[in-house]
């Protein structure tokens, strides 16, 4: 899964119709990928106009201040996550390359790997669930149950974009799943 994306490209995607979570782990098909650009944490900032932003602010029913909230939020966010996804891709290419790579393995380094990326794996839901309070802390209900809603609707919109293909985004063999 791509790296959280950012409020801005939350907006912007909505509105396009676009999958704000990105595509699944395993789709790697031509559709799978982001239809706008995201914001690229420590380089040139790309992303939605001014014009969509106003559009997904509109549609939300959210103030200036409060978009303006929610992008510092998703902003410090992200960063958190990068930094965090980045981490544990290393671990579980170490495991992969320098444990699992050799025939022969000990299993206290296994174990040992384990337990680092457990131990970024709860990081990176602590965050998740940490921006999760502070987005309500932004947004009433009614705001929250709307970009619930928008979310559901570009889910669902993505999903039946896909139709017929199979997992990973590929066509289903014939005669088959």
């Amino acid at each position: 899964m791509n790296i959280i994306p950012l409020v801005v490209s939350l907006f912007a995607l909505i509105n396009q119709g676009g999958d704000p979570f990105g595509p699944s782990p395993d789709d790697h098909s031509p559709q799978s990928k982001p239809k706008i650009h995201t914001v690229q944490l420590g380089g040139p900032q790309h992303g939605p106009s001014d014009e969509e932003k106003e559009k997904s602010r509109l549609r939300l029913g959210i103030t200036v201040d409060q978009q303006n909230r929610i992008e510092a939020l998703f902003k410090a966010t992200g960063q958190q996550m990068h930094d965090l996804y980045t981490k544990l891709h290393e671990k579980r290419n170490e495991l992969r390359t320098n444990v699992y790579g050799q025939y022969s393995f000990d299993n206290r380094q296994v174990k040992a790997a384990q337990s680092e990326i457990l131990a970024i794996n709860k990081q990176i839901l602590e965050v998740q669930a940490d921006t999760e309070v502070k987005l309500r802390k932004i947004l009433n209900r009614q705001q929250f149950d709307r970009l619930q809603q928008m979310l559901k609707e570009s889910f669902e919109k993505r999903r039946n974009e896909r139709g017929a293909r199979g997992p990973g985004g590929r066509p289903p063999r014939p005669g088959g799943p």
